[in-house]
């Protein structure tokens, strides 16, 4: 069956999408965003639909690419929207370890990931690369000069994948006390230089 990727969800896709956000990003955000219930409907609420590329196989979503762009972000909402979802007391300590995670915005030529998932089952495919591949595309349209990342320290198969894409580490945080909650040490961020983009085959 071939592969369709295009910009953009329908409003019909966003429970489908928030499953597959937390998919793979549940270990990670669950103990400050749990439990799973809440943390999807969270995030389904919040997504802005022109901020991702999918990627459909038979009508089913099987692999999704979110960004930041003009000033808006594919699933990480305002803090209004957080305290709307989870209430005014988590907020005051979930949203500064959010930020602390999440580090600084993208340098301003680059392009940043929001998000990046791939249903297991259609794993090892090649629809991972075909979506960095668009987003690239797309990015290099926008006039950004790169794209940026954050992956776990100890997400090894993750950074490699990157890796194959063209992105290299540009720096490295260490997120302290935060580890014992969240399970890292590290997040790297990761920048792939559009002017010397060599990307593979999807």
């Amino acid at each position: 069956m071939s592969l369709s990727i295009t910009l953009g969800l329908s409003e019909a896709q966003r429970s489908d999408a928030a499953h597959l956000y937390w998919q793979a990003f549940g270990d990670k955000l669950g103990p400050i965003l749990g439990p799973a219930p809440r943390a999807r409907a969270h995030i389904e609420r919040v997504m802005q639909l022109d901020h991702c590329f999918c990627a459909q196989r038979a009508g089913a979503l099987v692999g999704i690419i979110g960004f930041h762009s003009d000033g808006a972000n594919f699933a990480g909402g305002s803090a209004q929207e957080f305290r709307a979802s989870f209430g005014k007391m988590r907020a005051l300590w979930a949203l500064p370890v959010l930020q602390w995670v999440g580090g600084p915005t993208a340098d301003q030529d680059a392009l940043m990931i929001d998000g990046f998932s791939v249903h297991p089952s259609q794993r090892g495919k090649g629809i991972g690369r075909a979506l960095m591949n668009r987003l690239r595309d797309h990015a290099q349209r926008c006039g950004y000069h790169a794209v940026q990342l954050d992956v776990a320290g100890n997400n090894h198969r993750a950074r490699a994948f990157y890796q194959g894409c063209g992105f290299v580490v540009q720096s490295q945080r260490n997120i302290g006390p935060l580890a014992a909650l969240l399970g890292f040490q590290t997040v790297l961020r990761m920048s792939c230089d559009l002017a010397q983009d060599q990307r593979a085959a999807p």
